[in-house]
This record gives structure tokens, sequence and C-alpha cells, in this order.
């Protein structure tokens, strides 16, 4: 929760947001991954709307790792 986001911060919603999501009294988990609480992994957040419409994803980028015109 303490990581460099949190740390140079001066968003105090944000800060807000990142000690919600850390609590697991309200969206953590008691087991993070590595025995201690905090934020849930990845394999524990599951939204509503996911079982319903399945996976979606936020953002795609394109792009071209080679130009295959200027290869010889």
């Amino acid at each position: 929760m303490y990581g460099m986001l949190y740390n140079t911060t001066d968003d105090e919603d944000l800060r807000a947001t990142i000690a919600e999501v850390n609590d697991p009294l309200v969206d953590g988990c008691e087991d993070q991954g590595d025995g201690s609480p905090g934020t849930c992994p990845l394999s524990k957040t599951v939204d509503e709307r996911s079982e319903r419409d399945g996976p979606a994803p936020e953002a795609v980028a394109v792009g071209r790792a080679v130009d295959a015109t200027n290869c010889k």
C-alpha cells in the first residue's frame, strides 16, 4: 500500500482508493498471495460483468516491431 504511487501523490482521493482496495474489510483480501493482507491477486478479482460478458480487454496496443520492406 505504501509504494511509490501512494507515497508520491498529493491526490487524497487516490490515496483513499488505494487504502480501500488494500483493506480486507472493504475491497482487499486477507491473503494477497504472500500470506499478508492487502490487494487481492488477479485470480480473485472478477467483477459482476465479467461473468456475464466474459473477459474483455481494457486497451489494445498495435505496432510494428520490424519494417519488413527494408529487410534483405
